[in-house]
């Protein structure tokens, strides 16, 4: 059972290169391995805005990752998470 998971988001990728969402996975992995979290689940949203109040797939997958059991949550920092103050309380449905 995966018990922790890695979310990375950039809101832009004028390259398309991915290079923002891999810096970051790569640092929070890094992480996820100090603090022995093993086998983290990584769900990434690549030239996706969270302001803006779109959908964000890997996020959907986060929460719904967090429901069926994940406890810990490792990011690069807390505003590639969200960005709406509602979200630090509650998930979206």
């Amino acid at each position: 059972m995966v018990t922790a998971a890695v979310y990375v988001r950039i809101s832009q990728d004028r390259s398309g290169l991915q290079a923002g969402v891999l810096r970051q996975q790569e640092d929070c992995l890094d992480l996820a391995v100090r603090l022995g979290l093993e086998d983290p689940v990584v769900l990434v949203d690549n030239d996706v805005s969270a302001y803006d109040g779109g959908r964000r797939p890997g996020y959907d997958l986060l929460v719904d990752q967090i429901r069926a059991g994940v406890t810990t949550v490792v990011v690069w920092h807390v505003d590639r998470l969200y960005r709406q103050p509602r979200e630090r309380t509650a998930p979206r449905s």
